[in-house]
């Protein structure tokens, strides 16, 4: 089992914060999942 280091744990809370601030300054809520996911996705490319 493989645990998240506290870099990656960062990275995603502010990715999640990122998208959060987009969607309320009026962000499209489809393309900021989308970036996110992507982003998210990289971080987990980062872990392994």
């Amino acid at each position: 089992k493989q645990r998240i280091a506290p870099k990656q744990k960062l990275s995603i809370i502010m990715a999640l914060a990122e998208a959060e601030f987009r969607l309320v300054e009026g962000g499209s809520d489809r393309v900021q999942l989308d970036a996110l996911l992507a982003k998210i996705g990289w971080i987990g490319q980062e872990i392994n």
